[in-house]
């Protein structure tokens, strides 16, 4: 019996152990605040999932802050996002670049990459250039893809320091390298343009398809548009009609577009009026001016599987003119007087009763 009670006691503590203890957020910053180390990195696990209420977000800064002024690098990063996010404490970009600056100076590469952005544009540091560039350039040191592509960008703008494509080119094509799909794009485009490099469609379609591949917006519409116009890829409307619609899952009023010229064409599949037309108002709920103008052709002519609605048309027309720039403006009210010429009075009035209502 003894030596039972004696293997319980030993199997006891293990035990105990092993059980999670649960606590609530209030809890957690009330032991971390009596210095308890795990409770602590409870906190900054919950800040960095986002499992903080925002009614808990004064006590968590305080206690974040605390921390931070001790030099722990995790709370002084935290402490930076707080100041930006307004989290628990008043948006402040000097507290920020503080605690960003705290945080770089102990090696952290996103931290550096931050404080080198910075000083580069000046926002929350004095303005220079030179030391935002060797900030970014640390971070970069350390494998810091963001930091690679903000250099890039820098060269590339000629507004931080003097244009340099070459330069440009190279930072874009480490952080691309990497797998940064905003370097990818970006190379996509500068081939594509022969920006700084010879125009190369092949090339800017390798880079668009990488960046694609990890779910790049941008990228899914160049590739629509390469396969429509044949650069740098074999002609191929029903590839671009996938790449189309994998940017309208974005919610893309110009992929929306696209889908629906490509429908009522035919090209890509059947030549589909009425898909058209669907396509087109879709683009039309996201107030996209050029759908408004082709879903009010089909309106007024009437086509197969879509009904003639010449005051639909003129109320989208209404709508166009409205939402649009002043070049496409003209054109578009063009085709309005000629449209409300054929209409009477009473048809007109109705039209711009339906374009408030749809604005």
């Amino acid at each position: 019996m003894k030596k039972l009670c004696l293997l319980l006691a030993l199997l006891a503590g293990p035990l105990c152990a092993a059980i999670k203890v649960s606590h609530t957020i209030p809890e957690w910053i009330a032991l971390a605040d009596q210095g308890d180390p795990v409770a602590l990195s409870t906190m900054i696990d919950a800040y960095s999932k986002n499992e903080i209420d925002e009614k808990s977000m004064p006590l968590a800064f305080k206690l974040f802050l605390k921390s931070a002024e001790k030099g722990r690098l995790a709370s002084q990063v935290i402490v930076a996002q707080m100041h930006g996010e307004g989290q628990g404490v008043a948006k402040d970009e000097a507290a920020i670049a503080i605690w960003f600056l705290k945080a770089a100076e102990q090696g952290d590469a996103g931290s550096q990459c931050q404080v080198g952005l910075q000083y580069a544009i000046g926002g929350g540091l004095p303005k220079d250039p030179k030391t935002g560039l060797e900030w970014l350039r640390k971070s970069a040191a350390q494998k810091y893809l963001l930091a690679h592509h903000l250099l890039g960008q820098i060269y590339a703008g000629g507004n931080v320091v003097p244009r340099d494509d070459a330069e440009a080119i190279k930072w874009f094509r480490q952080a691309a390298d990497g797998g940064y799909a905003q370097s990818q794009v970006r190379l996509g485009s500068i081939y594509a343009q022969g920006d700084g490099v010879p125009q190369d469609y092949s090339a800017a379609a390798d880079w668009y398809r990488k960046a694609a591949d990890q779910g790049s917006a941008e990228a899914e519409l160049q590739l629509g548009v390469m396969y429509v116009k044949g650069q740098g890829l074999t002609q191929d409307y029903v590839a671009a009609r996938a790449w189309y619609e994998k940017f309208a899952a974005h919610g893309s009023s110009t992929a929306m577009l696209n889908l629906g010229e490509l429908a009522a064409q035919g090209k890509g599949g059947p030549q589909d009026f009425k898909k058209a037309g669907e396509w087109y108002g879709s683009a039309v709920e996201l107030q996209d001016p050029r759908a408004m103008f082709n879903l009010a052709q089909l309106l007024a002519t009437g086509k197969k599987d879509v009904e003639k609605d010449e005051v639909g048309a003129l109320a989208l027309l209404y709508m166009a003119v409205q939402t649009t720039d002043m070049t496409a403006s003209g054109i578009y009210q063009k085709e309005l007087d000629q449209l409300a010429a054929r209409l009477s009075s009473k048809q007109i009035a109705e039209a711009k009763e339906t374009s408030r209502s749809l604005e």
